[in-house]
């Protein structure tokens, strides 16, 4: 699944967008630009947060060292899974850090979330990312950089995510506009017209790009990333959008 660079807006294979975001001249611009008027570098990590044995869900992020676990379990409730409050967990090098760790029956000896990424995580590392321990989301975190940049402001920078993927009809294999809640299918225009089930069932699909899409009635919004992106110049926001 290709995906968009939000610096210069250009699409990438997941396979290559790292190597694009070390050399994108549009974001070394922005960097020059921050550096300007930033008073010192800071030392940030890259991550890739993805689906795990599938290449349709990912996002590569910038996160500042000294943010918390608990930084980058918000990130991803924000952007991509939050449905009800659910509890979540990092896995680390064998260990457990939970989103609450205020329960009697604590088997795991988890920790919690308020501690420093430059703590737990290195270059090569990875994490194990649960989200509802019912109906459960899973996600692997590969930390696949460090570097020192300007202080742009964010602990937690989106650099670059997936396209929406196509989402085909469950009948007919067309382009799906609907899904049917009840028998959990997608379904295009013309099979939704002839459908026979429960049409207050039947949902008109919006912006569909989340792992955690129609799980415990969670509804994705594209607008939920837009306070992690990059602060570019009006144009090319625009260009981004």
């Amino acid at each position: 699944m290709k995906g968009k660079c939000y610096y210069c807006n250009n699409e990438f294979s997941k396979s290559g967008i790292l190597r694009h975001l070390k050399s994108c001249r549009e974001r070394k611009k922005y960097l020059t630009t921050i550096a300007v008027n930033s008073k010192s570098d800071i030392d940030k990590y890259i991550l890739v947060a993805e689906t795990p044995h599938s290449s349709t869900y990912w996002m590569y992020i910038s996160i500042n060292s000294n943010a918390q676990l608990r930084d980058l379990d918000q990130f991803i409730r924000d952007v991509w899974v939050e449905c009800c409050g659910h509890l979540s967990s990092f896995k680390i090098n064998g260990e457990y850090y939970e989103s609450t760790t205020d329960f009697e029956d604590n088997w795991m000896n988890s920790k919690d979330m308020n501690i420093k990424l430059k703590n737990v995580i290195d270059v090569g590392d990875k994490m194990d990312y649960e989200y509802d321990f019912g109906s459960t989301t899973y996600l692997r975190i590969r930390v696949v950089d460090k570097e020192l940049s300007p202080n742009t402001g964010k602990q937690i920078e989106l650099m670059a995510r997936n396209n929406e993927p196509p989402i085909k009809c469950s009948e007919c294999g067309r382009k799906a506009f609907y899904y049917d809640c009840e028998n959990e299918e997608y379904l295009c225009e013309n099979c939704a017209e002839n459908f026979s089930g429960d049409e207050e069932m039947l949902e008109k699909l919006d912006y569909e790009n989340s792992p955690r899409d129609h799980v415990c009635g969670y509804y994705g919004d594209k607008d939920n990333e837009k306070p992690y992106l990059p602060k570019l110049p009006d144009d090319k926001k625009k260009a981004t959008s």
